[in-house]
């Protein structure tokens, strides 16, 4: 005679079985049998266990896997579609600043300068240290500079503007009542909507003679993306 048992199965459910025709039948052999057939699941002890990869996507009923069969942390960005992420999807009051990269939606550029600079020039020229050259996204621009001015002559004027990609915008005039006087100036362009590098400069002169001087100044450039 030759008996074995099951290799796949255990404790209780272990059946035995003959390996020869010679072979004792036993009555037990069909119950625990029985048992194991009744009792098995795939699981440890009870049955061949599936083999890795076995269960495929035509196996799973289309809309049964439940968030429950999901472990937590491991949905990833490359499992979702790009741009399949709406504003519905998106709780109300969750995006926080923290998510958004910098110039996101605005962008903000600012030059400023103290040291004293003039000039006589009649026609406008280039204000020491206010430039700004900057990629812009597409989004509405408006630059804001201002200065403290002078005329080294009185009743002379100062003029003042900005300008984008060397077009100048539209100037404003001071007058200046006494010689050496001084007094803020400050001048704002909406330069529209920009894409790509753009150079925004503030800009003076001396229209009537004389010297037009300018002491603490600022240009501000801000894009509104959204």
């Amino acid at each position: 005679m030759a008996r074995t048992t099951a290799t796949n199965f255990s404790g209780g459910l272990q059946f035995p079985y003959a390996t020869a025709a010679t072979d004792l039948f036993k009555k037990e052999d069909v119950q625990t049998l029985a048992l194991a057939v009744d009792g098995h699941d795939h699981s440890a002890g009870k049955g061949l266990t599936l083999p890795s990869g076995l269960i495929t996507s035509t196996m799973i009923a289309d809309g049964t896997i439940v968030a429950g069969d999901i472990a937590n942390s491991t949905i990833t960005g490359a499992k979702i579609a790009n741009e399949t992420i709406t504003t519905t999807n998106i709780l109300d009051g969750t995006i926080a600043t923290a998510d958004l990269a910098a110039n996101a939606i605005t962008q903000v550029q600012i030059v400023s300068g103290a040291s004293g600079t003039s000039t006589t020039s009649a026609s406008l020229v280039d204000l020491l240290g206010m430039t700004v050259t900057a990629t812009f996204g597409g989004g509405r621009v408006v630059a804001w500079a201002v200065g403290g001015f002078s005329q080294s002559n009185a009743s002379f004027g100062v003029f003042f503007t900005l300008s984008v990609d060397a077009v100048d915008g539209t100037s404003i005039l001071w007058n200046c009542p006494s010689a050496a006087y001084a007094a803020p100036m400050t001048i704002v362009n909406d330069c529209g909507t920009l894409s790509g590098s753009h150079t925004i400069k503030a800009r003076y002169s001396a229209p009537n003679g004389g010297t037009t001087s300018c002491g603490y100044r600022a240009l501000l450039v801000v894009e509104y993306k959204r």
